[in-house]
This record gives structure tokens, sequence and C-alpha cells, in this order.
């Protein structure tokens, strides 16, 4: 059985081609961006080319360290094509939290997102031993570090300018994919001593993918959803994944403070939670009766 996050891209972009796949707001007063199947394809494969370019290799690891916004799926699709391994990073992470999970991972290239991210990574890098790339989400301005960083726009370039070899090589990489194959690593919260990296194979979400389908029969491509959990929690990073795979249109929520907003403006028909949520709902609704 073939890998579902590996051609997730290629198969519902031939299927719904100039369709919305997600929108996101850069800020609270900005406008909704709107990004196709079409779109997004050329990214996560200029992106993947990049990442070969760069001779990033079959089951090496990737970190991303950001909170929510679209490079963080881009760059996780990027690395499945390439049947290498994203381990995500909570954007709240401090930085000995930061410099072990990339140590003990090994990450080859590490992702930032905004200013306050790659100050942290800025402060560990060298006592990264494994990381060989700093790739910025923001184009934020910074020294050279001996040609150890570059902007998210810098690595899309570089994949658009490819090489036929290159191409080739992903393609490979694709079919040769397995189930067997490490989809993702997840950190622990530490609570019982250093966080512990769980490993989970391609056939986990193989399987996630499929029973959810099955059971979640009242679920079409016409639904609408939000992405508001970390992309860093297992949780989100699956249900995302799940409304890719049903087709479902979502909107990515840049900031959980906005997340009544964007429910507002959006108006999803279904999306994952936790009871946190509805908690910190509840207080809020008492608060304002108590007023």
């Amino acid at each position: 059985m073939s890998n579902i996050l590996t051609n997730i891209v290629s198969s519902q972009t031939a299927k719904y081609g100039d369709r919305e796949v997600f929108r996101h707001k850069e800020s609270a007063e900005g406008e909704w961006i709107i990004t196709s199947w079409t779109q997004f394809k050329e990214q996560v494969d200029a992106i993947s080319y990049a990442m070969e370019t760069l001779n990033l290799n079959v089951q090496d690891n990737i970190a991303v360290f950001s909170s929510n916004r679209p490079e963080i799926i881009i760059s996780n699709y990027a690395a499945y094509a390439n049947r290498a391994v994203p381990v995500s990073i909570y954007s709240t992470s401090s930085k000995s939290q930061v410099k072990y999970i990339i140590n003990d991972s090994k990450s080859r290239i590490l992702f930032v997102g905004n200013a306050e991210q790659f100050k942290i990574a800025q402060a560990v890098i060298a006592e990264c031993p494994s990381v060989e790339l700093i790739v910025t989400f923001d184009n934020i301005e910074h020294d050279d570090y001996n040609g150890k960083v570059l902007t998210f726009e810098q690595m899309l370039n570089l994949g658009r300018n490819a090489s036929e070899e290159c191409r080739d090589e992903l393609s490979r990489r694709q079919k040769e994919a397995t189930e067997e194959d490490i989809a993702t690593i997840l950190y622990t919260s530490g609570t019982t001593g250093e966080p512990k990296g769980a490993v989970l194979p391609h056939s986990c979400f193989n399987a996630v993918m499929e029973i959810h389908k099955e059971r979640l029969t009242m679920l079409s491509d016409e639904d609408t959803s939000v992405c508001f959990l970390p992309l860093s929690h297992i949780f989100e990073n699956a249900w995302s994944s799940f409304c890719m795979y049903m087709g479902m249109r979502f909107a990515i929520n840049y900031d959980t403070k906005n997340v009544q907003q964007t429910l507002k403006e959006f108006r999803p028909t279904c999306m994952c939670s936790v009871p946190r949520f509805w908690e910190k709902v509840y207080t809020g609704i008492n608060e304002k009766l108590a007023e």
C-alpha cells in the first residue's frame, strides 16, 4: 500500500486543481489569503526539490519550530515527498528544549517562524552540530552565518530551479516509499524526565485516514474546518491531514487568541478540539453572565 501522506498532494491536486485547500491571515486585521491545490503543490514541489538539492537524504530529520502558518504544512509535505521526517517543536519552547530536541533527533535542517524563534535558533545553533541550515519563514534580517541561513522564499527559488536529476530522484523516492518509513517523531512534554521521541511510521497515518473516513460518514469534501490547535500537536497535525485527505477546505488560525474571530468569519462545519478549549469557553461565558 502506498503512503497517503507521501502522495496526497499529487492525487488531490489532480482531483481538485484550482479549488481551495486552505486559507490564512497574516494579522487579525488582514484579509484571508486563499491557497489552491495547484498553488500548494507548486510550493511543496519547490521545497521538496530544494531539500534534495541540499542533500537531505531518505529518512533524514528536519525540525520545524514555528506557530501555525502555511509554511509548516508545506515543509512537512515536502519532507514526506523526500521520505524525510519532520520533527515538530512547539513555538513556545525554551532554548534548552529546542536544543535538546534538535540534538536528540539529529535534525539537519531547522525551519523557524518569526524573529523570536530565529533568535532562539541563533542562541543554540553553535551547540547543535547536526544542523546544516536554518530556514526562516519570515524574511528576517540576519548575519550570513557562513551560508547557514536561507529565507523560505530563497528555498522556494532554489527548488524552482532544480535540475532534472533532482526531479527524477524525488520521483524515485516517492515510488520506493513504504509503510515502514518513519513519518514523524513526536516529543513528549518531558514531565517524567527528558522528553522522549515517539516514532510514528506512515502505516499509522494510513490507518488513521482510512478508519476516520469509514467512521465519519457524515463528512465530505463539502465540509470546512479550522486549524487552531498548534500544528506541533499530533491531534491538529493529523486532523489537518485528514481534512486534505477528504478534500475539506480549512482555515489556518494564526493566533489562538483570535479563534473566536476566525470561527465567526469562516464558519466551519466541523473541527477538532481538546477539553481545555471548551473549559476556556465555559469559563468565558460564565464570566460574561456574572457581569
